[in-house]
């Protein structure tokens, strides 16, 4: 690590709306006003059309991430938000090119994608895999694509949340 966090730092988040990336994004836009380049899975709204949508014409997913950019904005952070799969390396690769030249150094990278859906949440007698797979996406797939697509970028530190949800998810059960 070559520093910490520092004020209107810029950070890539992978997975920033979820929960613990969410929380970490918050604890950000909190303490050091930074820009936060969000990559999640779910598409949203042009933002000029925000303003148009409620809770009722909008899926609950999509609701719930506005909501939470929103709240990142109102805590200081700028917030530059980009639906994509980060297990599609090409994409990745041009996202963080595209981003780099407005927006300068990028001081942090953080992977915090994660599977959360039920669905996905067997218990060990039924993964298959199917399952497993979907639990490698984004952690162990989406690593490789974003060790691609920063291996050329000067980034002060990468960080990289794990899932512990193997020990404590509850016996019996595979993540």
């Amino acid at each position: 690590v070559k520093k910490g966090f520092i004020e209107n730092g810029t950070y890539f988040i992978t997975g920033g709306l979820g929960k613990i990336g969410f929380t970490l994004c918050d604890y950000l836009a909190r303490k050091y006003s930074p820009t936060l380049i969000i990559v999640g899975r779910t598409a949203l709204p042009a933002k000029d059309q925000w303003p148009a949508l409620t809770e009722k014409n909008t899926t609950s997913s999509v609701w719930d991430k506005l909501q939470k950019i929103k709240h990142l904005e109102q805590q200081g952070a700028k917030v530059i938000y980009k639906s994509l799969d980060v297990t599609e390396e090409e994409a990745l690769k041009l996202f963080v090119k595209e981003v780099e030249i407005p927006h300068g150094k990028i001081n942090g990278v953080i992977h915090s994608t994660a599977v959360i859906e039920s669905v996905n949440f067997k218990t060990i007698a039924e993964a298959n895999d199917s399952i497993c797979e979907r639990h490698f996406e984004g952690k162990v797939y989406g690593l490789l694509s974003l060790a691609n697509a920063i291996k050329d970028v000067d980034y002060d530190f990468c960080f990289l949340m794990s899932s512990i949800s193997s020990v404590l998810g509850g016996i019996g059960y595979a993540a």
